[in-house]
This record gives C-alpha cells, sequence and structure tokens, in this order.
C-alpha cells in the first residue's frame, strides 16, 4: 500500500469511530463501529434490493454478509428462509460446503436430504461416516463409493505423488 492508500484507510476507520460515537448519542446503544461496519457490508451485498433478507434476523445476515459469492448467498438467504435454519445451522451448513457439494453432485436430492436431516444413523457405522472432498483422485461419477476402494485410490495418489517428488529432487 502506499501512503495515499494508508492515509485513506485510516480516515475511514476514524470516520466509522467518530459515526459511531455520534450515533450512540443520539440514538443510543446499537450503533458500534463493528455493527456500522456490518450495515455498510450490508449494503454493499444488497443494493440492488434484499427481499430474499425480509424473514431473516440480523444475527443471519451478519452471517450472509461475508459470503462474497452473489449467487452462493443468495442460496443460503433461500434456505433460511425455506428450511427454517437458525443460525447454527447456517454455520454448519456453510461450514461443510453445502453450496459447493450440491454445486459439484450428481446426488442434488440426497445432498439437501442430507443438509436437511444430517446424517440418519441405521447402524453402530454410520457413527463414524465422515464426508470427504476427493477430487484431486479424478474418480468416475458414482453415488456412493466402498472404503476400500477409495483407500486404494488414495494410497496411489499419495505414491504417485512421492516419485514425483523424487524425480523432481534428483
Amino acid at each position: 500500500m502506499n501512503d495515499f492508500s494508508n492515509k485513506y484507510a485510516e480516515y475511514g476507520l476514524e470516520l466509522l469511530k467518530k459515526l459511531a460515537v455520534d450515533l450512540t448519542l443520539r440514538l443510543g446503544k446499537g450503533y458500534s463501529r463493528p455493527t456500522l461496519y456490518k450495515m455498510r457490508k450490508f449494503y454493499q451485498c444488497y443494493q440492488k434490493g434484499f427481499e430474499e433478507c425480509e424473514e431473516l434476523t440480523w444475527s443471519h445476515i451478519c452471517e450472509l454478509i461475508y459470503i462474497e459469492d452473489d449467487l452462493e448467498r443468495s442460496f443460503y438467504a433461500k434456505q433460511c428462509t425455506v428450511e427454517r435454519w437458525n443460525v447454527r445451522t447456517l454455520k454448519r451448513q456453510k461450514k461443510s460446503a453445502l453450496f459447493l457439494r450440491l454445486a459439484v453432485s450428481t446426488d442434488k436430492q440426497g445432498i439437501l436430504k442430507l443438509a436437511e436431516r444430517g446424517i440418519e444413523i441405521q447402524t453402530a457405522e454410520d457413527i463414524v461416516k465422515d464426508t470427504y472432498t476427493l477430487e484431486f483422485l479424478n474418480l468416475s461419477e458414482k453415488l456412493h463409493y466402498n472404503e476400500k476402494d477409495l483407500e486404494n485410490r488414495i494410497l496411489e495418489h499419495l505414491q504417485r505423488q512421492m516419485k514425483m517428488k523424487n524425480e523432481i529432487c534428483r
């Protein structure tokens, strides 16, 4: 950053601090600098309209505004409304990359069912199941794989990587 950019950034921070103090004095609590920053971010995300957020709480919106991709943000907002997700569920679905998993999946209904209900425990093995992203293995598009096949593909991949690394180091 050059001196001009640094001064501009400092000015912006000072402006938000001063505005927070002024608004708090005039209107009362709820106008801290972090809250004003979130309000500004909300405006930047929803300049064209925020109808999809009308049924959401401010806590939901504070989670959504940090999603950079407009389509992904819109997806999660709609899911919150349709599925009546609380903020904790929204955070969990974002963390598990539901949107991205749906985008690459051939079993979209299965992914949505999993997102809605979670993993349904029917056997003892279901308790230790976990979701993995293994796109680097270039697997064919099957809905389900058995653990042994995946283990073999991962080991083959690791061996290839080690071989390539050894060739480069020579």
